[in-house]
């Protein structure tokens, strides 16, 4: 497939460009989402609206329209990236080397984004459209994605029928992911001189009492949970903090845990392991004193593999297209609670993703710009 075969939107370029904008900072983001909005403006006949320019953390929505659309479909991705400190490369200046694109965000997802906008470019092209397509870019998924809250809550897309989000998934259509949970626990004692430690509650060894506890049941609860597919759960103890000055006896621990939990389940069932295992810790010890604050929930993202409009995804991509899940978490979670239908589909691999030598095969991001216009084209087109 020739570089350029989407019109004037060499996606190569085009990702080479979008890694070039240092979407890490606040200004970035801006930048890179009115270079966007330009392009679409004059390449597309899509309404192309950017919001909360003014704000740290701006979103674009360009909305390809038809008069009687008989299908929406929503291609998504986000344009923020971590940190660039450490890497091997320039981090905002794309450099290749054979078929590998390196630089900030080429794995997580420019790469993905790029193929998206060009496919969408060339749709807009098409003579006779009989499905609306939308592109929606947000900048702030790796940290809080308020924005695709924002756009759900508002309804500023809408009921559609299908959305897919260009994750790096080496090519794999991913129909799951796991949620993702943080809770604070917070442990209170009472603080007395080091010298005198029988007259305090040390806080600390309450939390490290939970801990060990807490890991032995759920390594053996999580065990016999195992999915074929899924795998299991995950949990991690990420942040312990406790204590002010070595000889004073801590009366305020807070330790933050987080858990991958499958496709399916949800937050209340780690609130009630974390509730067996702090009446257990009470029974021992009348001291223990413990309260649970959930920080943030991500929900899981499941698709059944039979859905009818995932067949048809899958037969415009090809027949060497395998079904997948998505071992991160992607914005999906949250679209998907309001009942729409979700896949992540993308080049690149995750195992680069963050990394300090971050890159993307060249040969993936025209392929995956290929199969999705042939999936907007078998959805949306004439």
């Amino acid at each position: 497939m020739k570089n350029n075969i989407f019109n004037n939107i060499d996606v190569i370029e085009l990702t080479k460009k979008m890694i070039s904008f240092d979407t890490y900072a606040a200004e970035g983001k801006t930048e890179i989402l009115n270079y966007i909005k330009d392009v679409l403006s004059m390449e597309t006949s899509a309404e192309v609206i950017l919001y909360n320019e003014n704000k740290e953390n701006p979103y674009l929505i360009a909305h390809l329209k038809t008069d009687k659309p008989e299908f929406t479909l929503v291609l998504e991705g986000h344009l923020d990236v971590v940190s660039p400190e450490g890497m091997i490369v320039a981090p905002f200046n794309a450099q290749e080397n054979g078929d590998v694109l390196m630089g900030r965000g080429a794995a997580d997802m420019k790469s993905g984004c790029a193929a998206m906008m060009a496919a969408f470019t060339a749709a807009a092209k098409s003579p006779e459209r009989n499905g609306d397509v939308y592109l929606v870019y947000t900048t702030d998924e790796e940290y809080a994605s308020a924005e695709i809250l924002e756009i759900m809550e508002k309804r500023l897309i809408p009921n559609c029928d299908f959305v897919m989000i260009a994750e790096p998934t080496n090519e794999a259509l991913c129909t799951a992911h796991k949620g993702n949970a943080w809770v604070d626990m917070e442990f209170f004692g009472k603080s007395a001189h080091a010298s005198t430690p029988e007259l305090g509650v040390n806080s600390i060894y309450m939390a490290s009492e939970f801990i060990c506890k807490y890991k032995k049941y759920t390594d053996e609860l999580y065990a016999k949970q195992e999915n074929v597919i899924y795998g299991k759960p995950t949990l991690n103890v990420g942040v312990v903090n406790g204590g002010t000055e070595p000889n004073i006896v801590p009366a305020y621990t807070k330790v933050r845990l987080d858990k991958r939990y499958l496709p399916g389940d949800n937050i209340e069932n780690f609130i009630k392991e974390i509730e067996v295992v702090t009446a257990e810790c009470k029974k021992k010890n009348p001291q223990f004193d413990s309260k649970i604050n959930i920080v943030v929930d991500c929900s899981a993202v499941i698709l059944d593999r039979n859905n009818n409009i995932l067949k048809k995804i899958k037969e415009a991509i090809g027949e060497k297209c395998e079904f997948g899940m998505f071992p991160g978490w992607g914005e999906g979670g949250y679209i998907n609670k309001y009942g729409i239908p979700v896949v992540y589909f993308g080049p690149g691999d995750t195992k680069y993703a963050h990394t300090k030598d971050e890159q993307c095969s060249i040969s993936q991001i025209l392929r995956v710009t290929e199969s999705y216009y042939n999936i907007i084209k078998k959805l949306c087109l004439k």
